[in-house]
């Protein structure tokens, strides 16, 4: 593996996430759910995810992260030349089932 930690592949420093925003290639979006697509900067691709309060309570937010950082993992999307900022927009994408988190993270990664 390319990085020291599996947290190492979520951290970002203030100017590093103002540079990948100003950065951003490719857009997809889902309902209440948006992926940027950004060339990496480091070695390896990393993630940041944004999930807003409004979008449902804490226990709702960490499931919908936890299962983007399990695909993250499972398609190993750091190996690919990009950093990935995936923002979820509204609670319709906390409600989306993990088959259909796959199936759009696939998607993005075919599409490639």
């Amino acid at each position: 593996m390319p990085f020291k930690s599996a947290g190492a592949l979520s951290k970002f420093s203030a100017k590093e996430i103002e540079q990948l925003f100003n950065s951003i290639t490719l857009k997809f979006r889902n309902v209440g759910l948006e992926i940027l697509l950004a060339p990496r900067s480091l070695d390896y691709g990393r993630l940041l995810l944004s999930v807003s309060r409004r979008t449902g309570n804490a226990p709702q937010r960490n499931r919908f992260k936890r299962r983007i950082k399990a695909l993250f993992y499972e398609f190993k999307l750091f190996n690919l030349k990009f950093d990935w900022i995936v923002l979820a927009k509204s609670k319709v994408a906390l409600r989306h089932d993990f088959s259909v988190l796959q199936k759009t993270i696939s998607d993005v990664q075919n599409s490639i």
